[in-house]
């Protein structure tokens, strides 16, 4: 293999690991949900409605960046009555199940709930702020309390976002994004594949040189 085409490939490999290595660098921790899922309950029977049915209760993605949750809709999200729209974020740390941050939004509630415990379970913080989720374009922003007693703020360990509309007694629209630790790939993982495609490609083109001499 020439020297050239050696030198041309490694350049645009790295150029590919540039791409990848910067936005790992204090990314914000996101997960895109899956529209036009909307699940349809009436008493026992359950179905999806399709596209375009409430979609002001379709979850589109949520997005944590270090301050505040920002839950992103299909269409705008309303707080009229029967809507109810539910978030939930355990941080994990030093206790398993007291470290939390559980929203509300209705047009009852508007709060944030956080709590957060030591080893041990004992109490720090457990405290409701209220009239704090407001709104921007399609999505609710809600602010995190407490920021620096979460070291777990970009890497929760379960992210639970439940929403509904209820038509009436037995009858509703809901969507759910669910996340725990585990269920989605390593944020790195494409990168040590490129790194090991490099690496490959460099060892197959020393040994093609080699045999040539």
């Amino acid at each position: 293999m020439r020297k050239k085409t050696m030198i041309g490939i490694l350049c645009i490999f790295l150029c590919i690991i540039i791409l990848q290595i910067s936005p790992l660098r204090g990314a914000n921790f996101k997960i895109e949900d899956e529209t036009a899922d909307l699940t349809y309950h009436n008493n026992s029977t359950e179905g999806n409605p399709g596209a375009g049915v409430y979609s002001e209760i379709d979850i589109a993605s949520v997005e944590i960046d270090g301050v505040s949750i920002l839950v992103s809709f299909v269409a705008t999200p309303v707080n009229y009555a029967g809507y109810e729209y539910t978030v939930r974020i355990y941080w994990i740390g030093d206790d398993l199940l007291g470290n939390w941050t559980k929203c509300t939004w209705s047009d009852t509630y508007n709060r944030v709930h956080t709590r957060i415990e030591d080893g041990t379970g004992g109490e720090i913080i457990d405290e409701y702020e209220y009239d704090v989720i407001g709104l921007a374009g399609f999505a609710l922003v809600i602010p995190i309390y407490y920021t620096a007693m979460i070291p777990t703020i970009l890497d929760p360990h379960i992210v639970a976002i439940h929403t509904q509309f209820r038509v009436a007694e037995g009858e509703s629209y809901t969507d759910e994004l669910n996340y725990a630790t585990g269920t989605k790939p390593f944020p790195g993982f494409t990168f040590w594949i490129t790194m090991g495609g490099i690496s490959l490609i460099v060892m197959i083109g020393l040994i093609v040189n080699k045999k040539k001499k």
